[in-house]
């Protein structure tokens, strides 16, 4: 049956009792051409619908009697399990190091567990993320606190990438459009960033602490107390390491002993960062930097940080090389760090003891997870 004629028999066939019909009528109609035509592929519903249009039109006199409601199409998600919540979050990094930031503002205590964070965090079957940030309500004259979960559900101290993201969040909540410092209180104490009007982020991260005691490191002292330039056996190899706390320990190394450079394209991070992180020598873990110096102001490193693993970045982590670097008499007080997701600027300053780092952060989007 010719398919013009197929149409017009079954347009006959709808009663004309009333001006408006409901487009369902036309279900068989529409679906007639579009599977029967041998010029246009059963799949290709955009062809398809110029066929349809084609073969209609030899019918129009009839339809022309007829006005069609239209039904609006839309769209319902299906219901979500009753024992689900939500939890809306904006995603952002600081040189590939990511965060899942969430406005905490309404209480002291983050609206998730530790457990609900290492789910977020899950690159699969979550989020993704190397931890979730909570901007909490400040304390002690501060502007906000900073809480961090890593993606394995341990708490760190603070996080110079994570609050360089914290700072921009703020401002983004804030609607702030020039310069603006805050004052943020952290488990490493009070830590002041400054978002600057071209998006950069320029963080007071204080002064390092190089107290064995208190990075902590059970690995001995120099004559002035720090770990400088000491020897650590990691599974049979001697590292030389240096130890430093910018709230957080970071235990940093240019090199096994007896070698001049260390190659980090040759480092197998996966297989030497975790024996760093979990050696006895640290009992509260470590962070670790391996660091290679391409010029007196020019470093280049990789990261194995604690709780997270191998990571694009480290803002702490940077910060600690350079401390380490200037006491081993390797750079000057104001480098460029390069990282895996690309450069910071740190200095420490000798007037007032500070480790100053400067470096981006940016929102990558923003969304609702179902807990």
């Amino acid at each position: 049956m010719a398919t013009s004629t197929f149409l017009v028999q079954r347009l006959a066939s709808i009663p004309q009792t009333s001006s408006v019909v409901d487009t369902s009528c036309f279900k068989e109609l529409l679906q007639y051409p579009y599977k029967h035509s041998r010029y246009v592929p059963y799949n290709h519903s955009h062809r398809s619908s110029l066929v349809i249009s084609r073969q209609l039109s030899s019918v129009r006199p009839v339809m022309s009697q007829v006005s069609v409601k239209e039904k609006q199409a839309t769209w319902n998600p299906p219901p979500l399990e009753n024992d689900k919540r939500s939890l809306h979050f904006v995603k952002y990094h600081g040189l590939g190091n990511d965060f899942i930031l969430v406005d905490n503002r309404d209480s002291k205590v983050p609206k998730i567990s530790p457990e609900e964070a290492v789910e977020l965090c899950n690159r699969n079957f979550g989020v993704g993320g190397d931890g979730v940030i909570f901007v909490l309500p400040g304390v002690d004259g501060t502007d906000y606190s900073m809480r961090i979960f890593n993606s394995d559900g341990s708490e760190p101290e603070m996080c110079g990438n994570g609050i360089r993201c914290m700072a921009r969040y703020i401002a983004k909540l804030e609607n702030a459009i020039e310069s603006r410092s805050y004052k943020i209180h952290t488990l490493a104490g009070l830590i002041v960033p400054c978002v600057r009007e071209d998006g950069q982020v320029v963080v007071d991260m204080g002064p390092p602490n190089l107290n064995p005691a208190q990075i902590p490191t059970k690995l001995p002292g120099n004559e002035k107390g720090f770990v400088v330039r000491a020897p650590l056996n990691v599974s049979g190899k001697t590292w030389i390491v240096t130890c430093v706390s910018m709230g957080n320990p970071h235990c940093v190394t240019f090199g096994e002993q007896g070698t001049q450079d260390l190659d980090l394209d040759a480092l197998p991070l996966e297989q030497v960062g975790p024996l760093f992180e979990h050696h006895q020598m640290f009992p509260a873990r470590t962070n670790t930097e391996f660091v290679q110096v391409l010029s007196p102001s020019h470093l280049r490193m990789r990261v194995w940080e604690r709780g997270a693993g191998a990571t694009l970045a480290c803002g702490t982590g940077a910060c600690a090389l350079l401390v380490a670097a200037v006491l081993e008499q390797r750079a000057g007080r104001k480098c460029r760090v390069d990282l895996p997701g690309g450069p910071l600027e740190i200095e420490w300053r000798e007037d007032d003891n500070h480790v100053y780092m400067t470096g981006p952060a940016e929102a990558v989007f923003s969304g609702t997870a179902f807990l």
